[in-house]
């Protein structure tokens, strides 16, 4: 439509022009000028401003102010994912600047008519075409051949910023069935069911508290922008106690996804009834009580270890044996191998719905709304504990990548399915990106550590 109607006019701007030939020097110079200022000047600066927008600006409107914290039960006010708001204005930016391309070629075109016509007269010599063609004719098809070109290249260009990165692989260093698992599987479902990646594969490496998948991840996939590694608290006790050779600083913090808190849970058929049976027992004798849960140094063992502290019992005498996931830990207690177990509430719902399990205590500080289990605090105990999980990028990637990342964890905790995830898992919504993140990694590594201390468990 721009191409039309500027043939459809320039016309009768040559002949302006053209008019008077003492000014036609100066009347095309005016119009090229003002013509580049106002129309080609903006057009341009606006491409830049809407790509600029696009790239940092949306990303920025889309993240939460520090410390903000989203209740679950908090209705999505718009569904529309910030990342697929970017893509259309990157579109829109490399619409502008193609029509800003095309008015300066038109417009020199304007400028090179008038100069073909000879000034001062009204008649022309004929001429023989045949052997001679136009100057004009004889440049411009290569004009238009090159604008077409470049207009297709940005074409492609724009139609491949809206395609969803085209395969994602998610490291889980834990067995299937537990916390990491749970929300790797939950992240793999949103990316693929929102259409944010066309293919995502979840890789599961268990042993050692997860330090064995962390070492796995940091040699093999050092900057690999499709590579996600799952983690959270649990690897930084299992990384403290195994004193191990790697550790969440060769990884790429990207952001704080949710939070859960610990079930204290028994088979049903057991004698103990009550979180009151279970203390009695462990001052009784602390090695007849033996506890299941994650890995060692786990939010499950940590907490064993401060509930035995807080009631008066030498939390270096904590029976607390290790698995590899909820998975294990579930199994084990079913089978009646360990006397309580405990987990996030997620991975015990379905056996504490279906009567298998007897829930004792739930580690948040206060009752989950729609869960009816007590909590530590309620039956005595001052005691409450998180626990976090979160996900990083492979070492060694650029900041760019590192912002594309986030944006696309940003994109898929706004989407109605992850909404679904939180609020069926019974997560609490806890984002967190970027820098704000790793200040909170650094000042989390400290605490831990000073826990661990406290309970006993450090070597």
């Amino acid at each position: 439509m721009l191409i039309i109607a500027f043939e459809r006019y320039r016309t009768p701007l040559r002949d302006w022009i053209l008019s008077e030939p003492g000014e036609v020097a100066h009347r095309a110079k005016l119009v090229l000028w003002l013509a580049a200022a106002t129309l080609c000047a903006p057009l341009f600066g606006f491409a830049v401003y809407l790509w600029s927008f696009a790239t940092k600006g949306a990303a920025r409107e889309a993240h939460p102010p520090p410390g903000h914290r989203v209740i679950r039960d908090t209705p999505v006010i718009s569904h529309r994912p910030a990342m697929l708001r970017g893509r259309l204005l990157r579109i829109l930016a490399v619409g502008f600047g193609l029509a800003s391309a095309v008015l300066c070629v038109l417009i020199w075109r304007l400028a090179f008519d008038s100069q073909q016509v000879k000034l001062g007269t009204t008649e022309t010599a004929p001429q023989d075409t045949r052997m001679q063609p136009d100057a004009r004719n004889s440049r411009f098809p290569y004009i238009w051949r090159a604008l077409a070109l470049t207009g297709l290249t940005l074409f492609y260009t724009a139609a491949g910023l809206c395609q969803p990165r085209a395969t994602l692989k998610i490291f889980v260093p834990a067995a299937p069935g537990g916390g990491w698992d749970q929300l790797g599987r939950a992240l793999q479902q949103s990316l693929q069911t929102e259409k944010l990646a066309s293919r995502v594969t979840v890789d599961n490496r268990a042993g050692a508290g997860g330090t064995i998948g962390l070492a796995q991840f940091v040699t093999s996939q050092k900057g690999n922008t499709n590579a996600l590694l799952v983690s959270g608290m649990a690897m930084m006790g299992a990384i403290h106690m195994n004193k191990s050779a790697v550790s969440l600083s060769q990884v790429t913090p990207l952001a704080r996804l949710v939070g859960e808190y610990e079930v204290l849970a028994v088979h049903a058929n057991s004698p103990i009834r009550s979180l009151r049976d279970l203390v009695a027992r462990l001052k009784a004798s602390p090695g007849s009580v033996s506890w299941g849960g994650g890995s060692a140094g786990s939010p499950e063992q940590i907490l064993a270890a401060m509930l035995a502290q807080s009631v008066g019992v030498d939390p270096t005498k904590v029976n607390y044996i290790a698995h590899s996931g909820g998975g294990e830990a579930l199994a084990s207690i079913l089978g009646g191998h360990v006397t309580v177990g405990l987990s996030g509430y997620a991975e015990f719902a379905g056996q504490i719905q279906a009567g298998k399990l007897r829930a004792l205590a739930v580690s948040s500080p206060k009752r989950l709304s729609g869960i009816n289990i007590p909590t530590l605090k309620e039956q005595g105990i001052d005691l409450d504990l998180a626990n976090w999980r979160a996900v990083f990028g492979a070492p060694g990637i650029s900041d760019a990548q590192k912002r594309v990342l986030i944006d696309l964890l940003q994109a898929t905790v706004k989407t109605p399915s992850w909404r679904e995830t939180l609020r069926r898992n019974d997560w609490s919504d806890q984002f967190l990106p970027g820098d704000e993140f790793k200040k909170f990694l650094d000042a989390e590594q400290i605490r831990i550590a000073k826990i661990m201390e406290r309970a006993g468990l450090a070597k």
